[in-house]
């Protein structure tokens, strides 16, 4: 995504404001028709910048590798992986908390297709991918759930 762009615009207003939660709304006419507002969040949306939790309300991403509860990748400390990489060494050896802590920074979708992408090459169980699927469903109520008690206030 290039600087000046309308979906960077929008997402560095939001940055600027501090949300963790928005909706299509407070976005708002500051930034064009809402056919072009909602066009820039499906492209924030594909580029793994926010994720939509609701109809009309989104989830910003934090993109930044999270402190997990281990070092999974303990024989090279010092290397410095991809979130993908980051999310399948995770999955490999998951804990709830620290799944949840990647979908919080990279998207429950994201953290989904690198558990799919897994059983599908044998790296993952189908019985494991099964038993994630429905926690990844988990934490997307989760999210859900967070973002309704925000916008309730």
């Amino acid at each position: 995504m290039r600087h000046g762009t309308l979906p960077y615009k929008i997402l560095h207003d939001l940055n600027c404001r501090g949300l963790q939660f928005f909706r299509t709304a407070q976005v708002g006419k500051r930034f064009g028709s809402s056919q072009s507002v909602s066009r820039a969040l499906k492209k924030l949306v594909e580029e793994g910048k926010i994720e939509a939790v609701t109809r009309g309300a989104y989830r910003i991403l934090t993109g930044e590798p999270p402190a997990l509860a281990f070092d999974r990748a303990w024989s090279n400390p010092v290397a410095v992986f991809s979130p993908e990489k980051s999310i399948a060494i995770t999955l490999a050896r998951p804990t709830f908390q620290d799944v949840a802590r990647l979908c919080r920074a990279y998207g429950v979708e994201r953290v989904r297709k690198v558990l799919i992408s897994l059983s599908v090459d044998g790296d993952v169980p189908k019985r494991l991918e099964l038993e994630w699927q429905h926690r990844l469903d988990n934490i997307r109520q989760g999210f859900r759930d967070a973002a309704t008690r925000h916008f309730a206030h």
